[in-house]
């Protein structure tokens, strides 16, 4: 779904200085109403993502790299996805486009 493409991409932006972000920052930056993020998180989250407690999600470690993997899974630019990945990351999802070739 494109909805749960953007606000993938909007919780990677949101929480590449810090662990967690809110439901409302989400929907702010990704420009998505409030009730479909909501609906989105819970998606992502059931599929672990992302961990959502109250109105904070929470994504660190190997779920950003996932969840950076899975945005472009679904058509998001690789570009765009990289820049809101720390450079730990952007190595790590390096390693597994190369391992992915072989």
């Amino acid at each position: 779904m494109i909805v749960d493409r953007e606000v993938l991409i909007s919780a990677l932006k949101l929480t590449r200085d810090g662990a967690h972000t809110t439901i409302e920052a989400l929907s702010r930056d990704s420009r998505v109403p409030l009730q479909t993020v909501y609906e989105a998180v819970r998606r992502l989250g059931n599929e672990g993502l992302v961990t959502v407690r109250g109105c904070d999600v929470n994504m660190v470690g190997e779920r950003r790299i996932m969840a950076a993997a899975k945005a472009v899974e679904m058509g998001a630019d690789l570009e765009r996805v990289c820049t809101f990945l720390t450079w730990s990351e952007f190595e790590d999802i390096s390693g597994f486009a190369f391992e992915a070739l072989r």
